[in-house]
């Protein structure tokens, strides 16, 4: 379409237009004044733990180097060579003395700084002579809560904890559940490359009517056995998972859900029973229980374990489980393709036994053999299909709409089926898109 884009125009009560989700300019609109200006996750620090760690992160679709230095502090800069415009890393981590950038040999240090250049009689340029802007250049902003890295591409805006607002109770949560006051991210992870928009994953992801529907052949595999027959593990709890995306809509909506500003939102708690329930009554759990409550006290242990949710939302491009310790980050590549990464975390002091339910739930919810992951990314794949026909024009997200409650101090509450979240990201998209 000619002209420009009128954001206001796109977003009406209850209702999105496709272009949205299907418009290239967009897109790149969404690039520039949503992932150019929010405070973005990019590393966690326990990934960074000596001088010279480094990983490949990115915000949107800029290539970023998250570095520790010799002060030991962690820097955030442009993973891109002075000279001609090479990633100057490619690896995806590691730990090094310095960078060279694998097309002409320009080596940089672990805080950015241009340190040589091959044959520098051969060049003009005065970056390559050791100018004032003679590095890798670093974001504007990088700020760290609890343990987790978060970078701006903003020379100004909000500050991080002004920015996270209600939904830092999240990663507290997390953080306090480790009887060591500590967590680290541990093991490997999954990545998902799904041909539909970054929108389409953070939507769904606290949609608490989809899996009903979505998800019935293996909610199907779950009723089949009865609870706890499995002897293995990992067997009942995978079942316990499939059955409990079962429970009637009207159990879904007494869940909860709440909606923030700036977009963050969470869904609550609704697997009830066994071993995948928020405080089961079993003598591992019960041990577990006694060491947090050994740190924090047992009033506070059982705030902590107690506080029963389940996806949050810190928007645009994270997602955390604080109760089975997983974190996915969504990656945008274009209009109509997402990389969603999945990990889950160690509870530093907390027995083995916690860490391998964190990756059982992880496997069993987002690895490739997942039974639930491959049902949801057919979904958004049929969706992004769906929005390239002319009409409808309009997208629907006015399920209990008019029934949102205000909360004290911002945001809004309403019942689990509700699709308070997807209107509470679409206020935040609003406002940064028309703010360019």
């Amino acid at each position: 379409m000619a002209g420009p884009i009128s954001v206001e125009s796109l977003v009406e009560p209850g209702r999105v237009h496709r272009r949205v989700y299907a418009d290239p300019d967009i897109f790149e609109m969404e690039m520039e004044r949503i992932f150019g200006r929010a405070w973005i996750f990019v590393a966690h620090e326990s990934q960074l733990r000596r001088p010279g760690d480094f990983l490949r992160a990115g915000i949107g679709r800029e290539p970023l180097l998250v570095v520790r230095g010799e002060d030991n502090e962690i820097r955030v800069m442009r993973n891109r060579c002075l000279h001609r415009g090479m990633l100057v890393c490619i690896a995806g981590r590691g730990n090094v003395e310095r960078f060279a950038c694998p097309y002409h040999g320009w080596v940089y240090g672990r805080d950015g700084r241009l340190l040589g250049v091959p044959q520098p009689d051969g060049y003009t340029s005065p970056r390559a002579l050791g100018g004032a802007d003679a590095g890798l250049a670093p974001v504007p902003r990088t700020g760290s809560y609890r343990g987790f890295v978060f970078a701006s591409l903003a020379e100004d805006g909000p500050d991080l904890g002004s920015f996270l607002g209600p939904a830092a109770k999240a990663l507290d949560n997390l953080v306090d559940r480790a009887p060591d006051g500590e967590i680290e991210l541990a093991g490997g992870g999954f990545r998902q490359d799904y041909k539909g928009n970054w929108k389409l994953h953070i939507e769904n992801a606290n949609d608490l009517v989809h899996p009903t529907f979505v998800h019935e052949s293996s909610i199907g595999v779950g009723r089949d056995f009865e609870r706890g027959a499995a002897e293995d593990p990992a067997t009942q709890q995978a079942l316990q998972m499939y059955a409990a995306n079962g429970i009637p809509l009207s159990a879904m909506s007494e869940a909860g859900t709440r909606g923030f500003p700036r977009g963050h939102s969470h869904i609550g708690g609704f697997y009830e029973s066994g071993m995948i329930s928020a405080m089961p009554d079993t003598p591992e759990f019960n041990a577990y229980r006694e060491l947090l409550a050994a740190r924090l006290g047992a009033e506070r242990a059982d705030a902590v374990l107690g506080w029963d949710t389940y996806n949050h939302l810190i928007y645009p491009n994270l997602v955390l489980n604080p109760r089975f310790q997983s974190m996915r980050v969504v990656e945008p590549v274009a209009v109509d393709r997402t990389i969603a990464h999945s990990f889950c975390f160690r509870l530093k002091g907390a027995p083995q036994w916690l860490y391998e339910s964190a990756v059982r739930f992880l496997t069993t919810l987002n690895s490739p053999a997942s039974l639930i992951a491959t049902d949801d990314l057919e979904i958004y794949t049929g969706c992004q299909t769906g929005f390239a026909a002319a009409e409808p024009e309009w997208i629907d997200l006015g399920r209990e709409e008019g029934r949102d409650r205000p909360l004290d101090g911002g945001g809004y509450a309403g019942s689990g089926t509700s699709e308070l979240p997807i209107r509470t990201q679409y206020r935040a998209w609003l406002d940064y898109m028309r703010s360019g």
